[in-house]
């Protein structure tokens, strides 16, 4: 949807995001630093994961059960609170691992719902095109990111003491809810009377179907690439290779989706990065042992991944207003954390059922069974017009 720029409301959710994610980036890396320092068994971080995985479907449950019923800040407020007493709990706290499962729950669900939150006020903003909007929200994420990143380099002990974790999160948060609170960004108003449930539902099959296939694929490629790769003797980059690799993909990405994509029937582009995403990974056998070929192969997946995912949002921005985007957000957020549970049931399983080649053989069959179902409703409901 074509609306009017101005740059008011840009800064205020630039700087609101940025703050809000340096607070979770530098937690996250106190709870890791944690985690590694405490010496945790393999079998209680399995079920740290498995606690993360129930929060993020959860989170998706509650935004769906709550979206109409209460204010938008009442529940960001309420998961801050129990987002920073998660945190505090899970670092300081020496509580029973069954109670630290629980902690874990409550950080993960709490941050999905303010992020989707975030993500719904800047596409519901009729001053911002919806390519910018989510270009916005990436770029301010990402800014965070490098924030936390270029922190954590420069000091020797990390943050994961009292008084580092107090100061990484008073100065950002108390930033955040001071835009939340007062900018007029944050203050439209939306009208709960149009609010169309199983309208919703109805209307984006083909965005349940896309989030619940590129977070599956994600689940499968972070868990699974490694075993599959040592088996096949491919190469693999060490974590800090792979995140600058991520990064900066993404980067490109969000730059070419915003200027140059934008400008193409979204569901034709959207077919064309399953296509390339089939292509790659069915030839990961013959470039994956070539370090430059890896590399551009690896910008080539993310930079797909990401367009297919750019275009199911503007697709959702683009047949829903007010509250049932949030509404739709919801849902889209729902199939997408199904699928990320679906990948880990078939990173666990897979090996035992389909053998090493299972990595390739799960994320082909979704991607083809996309494809296929796409290329259908495609064709059915005319959506090359």
């Amino acid at each position: 949807m074509v609306k009017n720029n101005t740059s008011s409301p840009f800064f205020s959710y630039v700087f609101c995001m940025m703050a809000y994610f340096v607070s979770v980036f530098a937690n996250e890396i106190s709870i890791k630093e944690f985690m590694h320092l405490s010496d945790i068994s393999f079998t209680e971080y399995d079920q740290i994961i498995f606690s993360k995985l129930l929060g993020r479907l959860t989170a998706a449950v509650i935004l769906l059960l709550f979206v109409k019923r209460f204010s938008f800040k009442r529940i960001i407020i309420c998961s801050v609170f129990l987002y920073f007493l998660s945190v505090f709990n899970i670092i300081f706290m020496d509580v029973p691992h069954e109670i630290m499962l629980l902690y874990f729950f409550i950080y993960t669900s709490t941050t999905i719902v303010v992020s989707t939150l975030l993500l719904g006020y800047i596409l519901i903003d009729n001053k911002i095109d919806d390519n910018y909007s989510l270009a916005i929200y990436v770029v301010s994420i990402f800014t965070a990111y490098l924030i936390v990143d270029t922190f954590e380099y420069f000091t020797i002990t990390g943050v994961y003491y009292l008084s580092e974790l107090i100061v990484s999160n008073i100065l950002p948060m108390g930033i955040f809810l001071l835009i939340l609170f007062f900018s007029p960004a944050y203050s439209q108003k939306i009208d709960l009377n149009k609010y169309r449930f199983f309208e919703v539902i109805k209307r984006m099959e083909v965005e349940i179907l896309v989030g619940f296939t590129i977070f599956y694929v994600v689940m499968i490629v972070e868990n699974g690439y490694e075993v599959y790769a040592l088996a096949d003797s491919l190469l693999i980059f060490s974590n800090v290779t792979r995140e600058y690799i991520g990064v900066y993909s993404v980067i490109a990405a969000v730059i070419m989706n915003t200027i140059y994509i934008i400008k193409f029937n979204k569901h034709k582009v959207s077919i064309a990065c399953i296509i390339t995403l089939i292509l790659i990974f069915v030839s990961i056998p013959k470039w994956g042992h070539y370090s430059g070929i890896s590399i551009a192969g690896r910008v080539i997946f993310i930079c797909s991944l990401y367009t297919l995912f750019s275009s199911s949002l503007f697709s959702i921005a683009e047949k829903f207003r007010g509250i049932n985007l949030f509404s739709a957000l919801s849902i889209y957020s729902l199939g997408s954390v199904f699928g990320y549970y679906c990948g880990y049931i078939t990173i666990n399983t897979s090996e035992n059922t389909l053998g090493v080649n299972g990595f390739l053989i799960s994320i082909c069959f979704v991607l083809l069974g996309l494809l296929f179902y796409y290329s259908y409703l495609f064709k059915k409901h005319k959506l090359y017009r």
